[in-house]
């Protein structure tokens, strides 16, 4: 939808004298928060690729003129537009223009990294070092915010390409990308990062716990037994012959569940 005329951030009026040296009427510029408008052409900022202004080799010296042009991109084509104006009002424009540019930037990428955080924060709640990350936890995690991942990837890829984001925004935006790039695994392909966060945890976990699975009975729990004890699936089988320890072991992980 348009925004109307009452919202334009600046205006500029093409003067009729340099108007003249296209043979056409002169034309109006507005810059609105989310576009520029050369008359009835709407740029949004998305597709602005770039401004530029130069001294036209046409019009006199004496007449003070530049020209501003503007490069975007519709439908895969690349396509421009100019305006006339003299070089003081030029300048003013061109100023406002980029503050506007910025300011859509801005605005653009910050609830994208907002996303990217809130994503990143729900997967280390899951993915914690001293936790064993059950089946029915990452696919919950992986449902719930698979789709939230896919949006914030695809509003953020033409924003961290875009030409005019300042050193400062392409920072942020490169940053936000390796946020959302490190957590895809875990939402999208997530069996192998849960499996190998388990293997980690795993041993880590019965090299912290070591003294606590020597002592918790009369003789140290295996090898087998203390993966049965740290092991907290959806289901667990324990399948062990008689007089094998099963009791200990049992004891052993509900001792570690309550620590």
């Amino acid at each position: 939808m348009q925004e109307s005329n009452s919202r334009a951030i600046t205006r500029l009026a093409e003067p009729w004298r340099l108007a003249l040296t296209y043979l056409r009427r002169p034309s109006t510029l507005q810059v609105f928060p989310s576009a520029v408008q050369l008359d009835a052409t709407r740029i949004p900022y998305q597709q602005l690729l770039r401004g530029t202004a130069n001294a036209p080799w046409f019009l006199p010296r004496w007449m003070g003129g530049r020209r501003l042009t503007f490069h975007w991109e519709a439908d895969q084509q690349q396509q421009q537009s100019s305006v006339l104006t003299k070089v003081t009002p030029g300048l003013a424009l061109q100023r406002e223009l980029v503050r506007a540019v910025t300011h859509f930037l801005t605005q653009a990428i910050a609830p994208v990294g907002k996303e990217a955080n809130d994503l990143c924060t729900q997967v280390q709640a899951i993915y914690r070092q001293d936790r064993y990350v059950r089946h029915s936890h990452a696919s919950r995690l992986a449902t719930e915010n698979v789709a939230r991942l896919q949006s914030a990837s695809a509003l953020l890829e033409p924003l961290r390409r875009h030409p005019l984001l300042t050193p400062a925004l392409r920072e942020q935006a490169k940053h936000i990308h390796a946020q959302l790039e490190r957590i895809s695994p875990f939402l999208i392909d997530l069996e192998p990062q849960r499996e190998a966060h388990n293997r980690r945890y795993l041993e880590s976990a019965s090299q912290a716990e070591a003294s606590y699975f020597d002592n918790v009975e009369s003789n140290p729990l295996t090898p087998e037994q203390l993966q049965a004890a740290l092991v907290f699936e959806d289901a667990t089988l324990v399948v062990a012959a008689a007089g094998s320890g099963k009791s200990s072991c049992i004891v052993a992980k509900i001792g570690f569940a309550l620590k």
